[in-house]
């Protein structure tokens, strides 16, 4: 079995050696040759070509890439979104093979009938129509066969082309290797259909304004997912350029209002809305399908990701240089001043556009290029996110070409921030803070103690304790003045709260209430975010 393997490796190895050669990157094979003489297309439109050819598992690579601007410069995630898979259909028979398989009863004690012809093919997956013994319409999607050794065989050569990469790209324009362990995490989602069916399920109980299809757990495994069918039309096969302005402008709306309650509201979102993904029922009602990607997003991380919103649209950079220090991780230090310049910068075309003319995904992706320069790794639920935005409402503008989202996205956050930043979680938060803080000072004398038992004839040990005890100093300032801001800020918030009275002017909240609930904030703001040294 081994010696086979290794024979479909280099099989495959030779293959993909040929392709990539062919579209000018011969130097990724062997490094005496650059292999691009006579080429003239641009390296993206060409690897993107090579991964079409090569198909299975580089599709996915590419697709999970085009969702992913900050591990890959803007143009090639740009490129990546045109990747069309060329997937062949497996037989009816081998279908039939899967679920035979999978089950351990007959499969006409589940299902009158199969449909033998496909609804969809995908490299990892085919999708038939089929009706449940009660007369159930669903949809069973199936994993083909040999898929997972497939892409188990790519993965290992997609990691030495990786390492390959290195050596001709700076680090500090794409991370090959964790472009790698990020695609190999996507795949195990991607090649165990129990995640989906979590997915579906978690869905299925919320209200997001369109329908979501029901699976059906007790029919579903690893390897074959059980969904109720919805009958409509995929929008990206729609004339929706037929409708009335009037029905466009509500479709347009509801997809943009849906997506801003996944995120804030339930914390849950469809990660890949593109007009496939979304089904137009009677009446112009909309379903989402397919929810391979999917992101989440705690109450914490929605607050920064609300502020972080709430600066992109109001062009506040400084609140967004330090939502994104906050939110993203360095290695190194990052000289915050040059941060604030470069968003200034690149933001800067964007102060005196008129509503109508912003794109929230123009300044999500610009915001995280800035912080990929300033060597920011920005949580991949963040950037996950921003490219749902973007794909929201670019499929908005599809249906609508005036349609603005910043026109729903303002007020949305506008009705929906007091609720988020509500008394109760800014004290769960300074709780959680005063905990940490307080287990702090009853270890310190402890951690003293040991540190006074070192030997001082050691001398790398007397240095460590010096360390030890300039950190341990640090830490006591650090204690003793944001414990007393975080606490005056919560106390500002409740009495805002409580001596809320009056005419509202911001938020429902009066003037007076106002002043001390943003005085609050700010307060309880330097006590959660994230310590620095």
């Amino acid at each position: 079995m081994g010696v086979r393997r290794r024979l479909q490796d280099l099989h495959r190895f030779k293959t993909i050696a040929t392709v990539l050669s062919k579209q000018g990157f011969g130097m990724l094979v062997d490094k005496t040759t650059s292999g691009s003489h006579g080429l003239h297309a641009k390296p993206q439109i060409r690897l993107r070509k090579a991964f079409e050819e090569l198909g299975g598992a580089f599709v996915k690579l590419g697709q999970l890439l085009a969702l992913r601007p900050d591990l890959l410069p803007a143009k090639y995630c740009e490129e990546f979104e045109k990747l069309q898979e060329h997937a062949k259909p497996i037989s009816f028979q081998e279908v039939k093979k899967v679920l035979q398989e999978e089950f351990s009863r007959p499969l006409a004690t589940m299902f009158s009938k199969i449909e033998s012809k496909p609804l969809a093919v995908g490299s990892v997956a085919q999708v038939h129509q089929a009706t449940l013994t009660n007369g159930k319409q669903v949809v069973i999607k199936v994993l083909k066969p040999k898929v997972i050794e497939e892409f188990e065989e790519d993965i290992d050569l997609i990691s030495f082309f990786a390492a390959r990469i290195k050596k001709f790209v700076p680090s500090d324009v794409i991370d090959p290797e964790r472009i790698v362990d990020e695609f190999k995490k996507y795949t195990k989602r991607e090649l165990d259909f129990s995640f989906e069916l979590a997915s579906c399920q978690e869905f299925s109980k919320l209200d997001i304004i369109m329908q979501t299809p029901r699976p059906f757990k007790e029919l579903s495994t690893k390897k074959v997912l059980v969904l109720e069918f919805l009958e409509g039309i995929p929008l990206s096969k729609k004339s929706y350029g037929s409708w009335p302005k009037d029905i466009r402008r509500e479709v347009a709306k509801h997809i943009a209002l849906s997506m801003m309650k996944q995120v804030f509201v339930h914390g849950i979102f469809h990660a890949d809305p593109h007009p496939g993904n979304i089904l137009v029922k009677k009446n112009y009602r909309l379903a989402l399908i397919d929810f391979g990607i999917v992101g989440t997003v705690d109450t914490k991380t929605k607050v920064t990701l609300t502020i972080i919103l709430h600066a992109l649209l109001n062009k506040d950079v400084k609140l967004l240089s330090r939502s994104l220090l906050r939110l993203g991780i360095s290695k190194e230090q990052v000289n915050k001043d040059e941060l604030e310049f470069d968003l200034k910068e690149t933001l800067g075309p964007y102060y005196d556009a008129k509503l109508s003319e912003i794109k929230i995904s123009s300044l999500f992706s610009q915001s995280i290029s800035v912080a990929r320069k300033h060597h920011l790794q920005v949580p991949e639920k963040f950037v996950l996110l921003g490219k749902a935005i973007a794909t929201t409402e670019s499929v908005c503008h599809l249906v609508d070409p005036q349609f603005q989202f910043v026109s729903v996205a303002r007020p949305f956050l506008k009705s929906h921030l007091p609720r988020l930043i509500s008394s109760k979680f800014v004290l769960s938060q300074a709780k959680e803070e005063i905990l940490d803080y307080g287990e702090l000072i009853i270890n310190m004398p402890k951690d003293i103690q040991r540190l006074i038992k070192i030997k001082e004839d050691d001398h790398k040990s007397l240095s460590q304790l010096q360390g030890s005890i300039v950190h341990l100093e640090k830490e006591f300032l650090f204690l003793q003045k944001e414990f007393m801001a975080g606490l005056f800020g919560v106390i500002l918030i409740i009495i805002s709260l409580l001596i809320n009275q009056g005419d509202p002017v911001f938020l429902g909240l009066s003037l007076p209430s106002t002043t001390l609930f943003f005085l609050g904030i700010v307060f309880v703001l330097s006590l959660i975010r994230l310590r620095r040294n």
